[in-house]
């Protein structure tokens, strides 16, 4: 929340700037952007040359290639878009351990620097009496947007100018208010302060931030912040939230908020990754001290050398340029050229065994049918004539993706995959309780064309796979929905998949291993091993899990389909001694918690082969 105050601020000053000095006539380009290089390029660099360095030294080659190729993408502005590529969301699981996630907002605001002060100075020319209503319509545009991207969950509404200029906007509004004497009437200046600061610690500390944000509720903290920066103007007097303002601490926080902007993040991301297990508040507050300090040094030593404003002591505009365009460079490439090399031909001093080096989440993604399913699903091999195998699932269905196709293509069997992520293979029932939308929508279409194509090939096996236990739970696309609903969909769809093909194969979930949801299998063994003394943790799986798995299978298997049949792989994935069976010699056999890499769908081949056996050609 503190990003939606802080753009909203920044809106009112860089805005103010522009629209005093175009009333002035003293406005420049060149000018402008001097003062935003001075303020935020030597601190950047400064940062993500250490943070570079620091990784280099001590990152495993995988999560040095990654943090390079974060790097590159701050270097250019364009992070806001490399963070949205990376985490899928940024709420997701793994933004959790990327070292230069917060560097999005950064890229958000290096973006308005560029277009606002065109789009103002050119209004300022052709449009100077309607310079509010233009950002009145831009502000309507972008937070129109912001609310549809919100209601359907899209991950880019977090991070993408587009949805968040609506706050940039509102600051410029505020400031063009100010600057028109357009202010609150004396008596009510104090109150409005007062009631913003108010609202922004209920905002603070009572709203629970989710994928949707931002959403209608961060209209108040927005509103709230506008509130605070324009009341001083009106109220003639030092008020009481300006004496809080004002205090020492507070207005130190001020002073260096750009370097602990820049220095918290990594310091959070490393104490998750070599910290402890249990990280304390002890551990919380040494974090916040040890942020604080290295930003008062960063501060002190690398910005104000460079926004000192006595001339006898300012750093001259051409040896700004040629200082900082040469390290802008040197950093540029130095993790370009480490994003773009093979990770196996990386070398660290924190070097993980080949063992950690097993496949990610890029394996199977391939095996996403997300928008194809009209024009037929993803066919898996180069087998000719009617699909013979349809395979029908979520995110846990394109898993079994590389042993389906392997063993389509050795038994020449042509097979067929409709697989999306976070889209249940269960065929919907009555939409009355989903309040999603677009999920309903994207689910019917796709039920539509899975029957049409089934119901014209007849083929020999359909095989179904998703993350059952929660799809018990609380279906993923009918969260309102309860495990009856689950009973009755289920049955629904294997009678009507048993009526059009000779026989339906229901797959098991795998065991879950006990990790956060959706985190990173590789890291998060690999955190383990190292405190183990370089063992790999003997894991097992929490006994809920387990229990809603097998109550799962218990409800298809009493369906009572004569031609269903059901593959459980549980097996599989346990040792003699019931602790999870979750790697080989060969590397570790998940990407995150539930979900297997390549390396573990081919452990499953042996499960299918004998289906495959009796409908080869």
């Amino acid at each position: 929340m503190g990003v939606d105050v802080f753009f909203v601020i920044s809106g009112f000053l860089i805005g103010g700037i522009i629209l005093r000095e175009l009333d002035s006539g003293d406005f420049s380009f060149r000018r402008f952007w001097e003062r935003r290089i001075r303020r935020i390029v030597p601190a950047i660099l400064f940062f993500l040359a250490v943070t570079l360095f620091v990784g280099w030294r001590i990152l495993p080659a995988p999560d040095l290639s990654s943090l390079a190729a974060q790097t590159f993408a701050a270097l250019f502005g364009v992070a806001n878009f490399k963070m949205l590529a990376l985490t899928g969301g940024y709420w997701a699981a793994p933004a959790n351990s990327i070292l230069l996630l917060h560097t999005w907002s950064l890229a958000v605001e290096e973006q308005f620097y560029v277009l606002m002060p065109f789009i103002l100075a050119l209004a300022y020319r052709w449009f100077r009496r309607q310079i509010p209503l233009l950002l009145v319509a831009f502000l309507s545009a972008s937070l129109a947007l912001s609310l549809y991207w919100g209601t359907n969950v899209y991950p880019g509404n977090f991070f993408l100018l587009p949805s968040r200029a609506w706050e940039l906007l509102l600051g410029c509004l505020g400031a063009w208010a100010l600057k028109e004497r357009l202010a609150l009437p004396r008596s009510l200046a104090s109150p409005a302060a007062g009631l913003g600061l108010v609202a922004l610690l209920f905002s603070a500390f009572f709203f629970h931030l989710n994928e949707s944000w931002p959403d209608a509720r961060t209209l108040l903290p927005a509103v709230a912040t506008l509130l605070v920066l324009i009341s001083p103007a009106a109220a003639g007097a030092v008020s009481l939230p300006v004496q809080f303002l004002s205090l020492p601490p507070v207005r130190f926080i001020g002073l260096i908020s750009y370097s602990l902007y820049l220095w918290h993040w990594p310091m959070i991301v490393f104490l998750r990754e070599f910290g402890p297990d249990e990280i304390t508040l002890t551990d919380r507050w040494l974090l916040v001290a040890v942020s604080v300090a290295l930003a008062a040094l960063s501060w002190r030593f690398v910005e104000q050398p460079f926004r000192q404003k006595l001339p006898s002591r300012r750093i001259s505009t051409r040896l700004l340029l040629i200082g900082a365009g040469a390290v802008w460079l040197c950093l540029a490439v130095v993790s370009g050229q480490i994003a773009k090399t093979p990770v196996r031909q990386l070398s660290s001093p924190s070097a993980r065994p080949s063992l950690f080096n097993s496949p990610g989440l890029e394996s199977i993604q391939k095996y996403d049918a997300a928008g194809r399913e009209a024009a037929g699903g993803i066919k898996l091999s180069d087998a000719t004539g009617s699909p013979q195998c349809v395979l029908l699932g979520s995110s846990l269905g394109m898993m079994l993706g590389p042993a389906i196709e392997s063993l389509s293509a050795a038994y020449h069997t042509p097979c067929v995959l409709f697989c999306r992520s976070g889209m249940s293979p269960l065929f919907s029932g009555d939409p009355a309780t989903n309040h999603i939308a677009r999920k309903l929508r994207e689910l019917r279409l796709r039920d539509e064309a899975v029957k049409k194509y089934v119901a014209q090939w007849k083929p020999k096996v359909v095989i179904l796979a998703a993350r059952w236990n929660k799809e018990l739970d609380g279906r993923v696309v009918f969260p309102d929905s309860f495990p009856t609903s689950f009973v009755q969909e289920s049955s629904n769809t294997l009678r009507w998949l048993g009526q059009h093909a000779s026989r339906v194969v229901v797959v098991g979930q795998v065991p879950q291993l006990p990790l956060e949801n959706g985190e990173d299998a590789r890291d998060a063994i690999w955190k383990r091993y190292r405190r183990q003394g370089n063992v790999m943790p003997r894991l097992l799986e929490h006994p809920d899990i387990t229990a809603q798995r097998r109550l799962a299978l218990k409800i298809f298997q009493n369906c009572r389909i004569t031609n269903l049949f059901i593959i459980d792989p549980d097996a599989l994935f346990h040792n003699p001694n019931q602790s999870l069976r979750y790697y080989t010699t060969n590397g570790i056999l998940y990407f995150d918690d539930h979900h297997l890499n390549s390396l573990g769908s081919m452990e499953l081949k042996p499960l299918f082969e004998p289906v495959f056996q009796s409908i080869a050609p």
